[in-house]
């Protein structure tokens, strides 16, 4: 798998004008955002009238608009998945997040460089700054906040994490001044549930992995939802195609339509088609189907606009296999295909 993401001028400056239009109406952390956001009706009233305020009407087509509503879906849901994967760090603290978060030009959260914000940031307990530091394995952001941690709070974090493994392995070793390797706890461990708590510094331990610690590390991550869509990518593009095959082959034919799945969410639907038609080899045909159908029914029929997704099926059933196509003609899921493609596949020319 070489399929490489590189954002188009036009995504960058949609993106651009995207964050603007949702920064203008998301001022506070919504409990219920995930719920808001699936919401498409009542969501899409609140963006389009944003838009309406911010895009001046004469410079923006309507297919144009519509897509960057989608946009702003896209990076909203980003920022919801943050705030839920940083939820024990964030707990009381007062943070303006337009100003927190840093964002790739292409939409997804930097999280090192946020997070690298984060344990400086006073208005967060020393305690939790602590503890995303060790998540992030900012080293020596760690060593920093442990000296100044008071002792009887290490004392409490000591009973709080010691049923993490994550945890009680940097206290101890830092405890102990023992720390030269933050990954040795990873490299022998035959343990998939030893990642669990680790998914936010995928990134730096990854590539550092042995060839059956990565499988069990994604194995993992894919059944429990824990691997963002961009970390994977950039996995990825760490490994070797003999790796990366190495990898496809150990999992399960339903883990390897989840790594296809992840291909679709903002921004990497661009490289969906290439990335599944360079992994035919690992996909059965019945996971074809799959595949359609969560374009279908999760994307089209929920109103994503982000792209238009009923060309995307259209350019995934052009590149599949002609023994998978033979095998789905008699399936409602290749009705399905001529209904949205006919009716949707032209909505960037029909939007008003």
């Amino acid at each position: 798998m070489n399929a490489k993401f590189w954002p188009s001028f036009k995504l960058i400056a949609m993106v651009k004008v995207a964050l603007k239009i949702l920064h203008s109406f998301r001022k506070r952390t919504f409990l219920d955002i995930f719920e808001e956001i699936k919401k498409s009706s009542g969501y899409y009233s609140k963006v389009s009238s944003a838009i309406q305020t911010l895009l001046p009407s004469s410079r923006f087509s309507p297919a144009v608009k519509k897509q960057i509503s989608g946009i702003v879906r896209a990076l909203d849901l980003e920022f919801a998945r943050w705030l839920q994967a940083h939820a024990e760090v964030l707990v009381g603290a007062d943070l303006d997040y337009s100003k927190v978060l840093c964002w790739h030009s292409y939409g997804v959260i930097n999280k090192l460089e946020t997070a690298k914000i984060l344990v400086q940031d006073e208005n967060i307990e020393i305690k939790r700054r602590f503890v995303l530091a060790c998540k992030y394995f900012f080293e020596d952001h760690a060593h920093a906040l442990w000296v100044n941690i008071s002792d009887e709070d290490k004392i409490h974090m000591a009973g709080q994490y010691c049923s993490l493994a994550c945890m009680k392995f940097w206290m101890t070793k830092l405890y102990n001044r023992d720390m030269k390797d933050s990954i040795e706890m990873f490299h022998n461990t035959t343990d998939t549930e030893s990642f669990s708590e680790n998914y936010l510094g995928l990134r730096y331990y990854f590539k550092k992995l042995e060839p059956r610690a990565r499988y069990q590390c994604l194995s993992y991550g894919l059944k429990e939802g824990e691997i963002h869509h961009f970390d994977l990518y950039l996995c990825f593009a760490e490994l070797t195609i003999n790796e990366v095959r190495d990898l496809l082959h150990r999992l399960s034919a339903s883990k390897r339509v989840r790594v296809m799945e992840l291909f679709l969410n903002f921004p990497l639907q661009s490289i969906f088609v290439e990335v599944v038609h360079q992994s035919w080899i690992f996909i059965p045909k019945h996971s074809l189907r799959n595949l359609l159908h969560i374009i279908f029914h999760e994307r089209v029929q929920k109103s994503w606009y982000d792209i238009n997704y009923a060309q995307l099926a259209k350019e995934l059933w052009e590149c599949s296999p002609f023994p998978y196509k033979s095998s789905l003609r008699r399936d409602k899921i290749y009705e399905d295909l001529i209904l949205f493609t006919v009716c949707f596949t032209d909505w960037s020319h029909n939007s008003s």
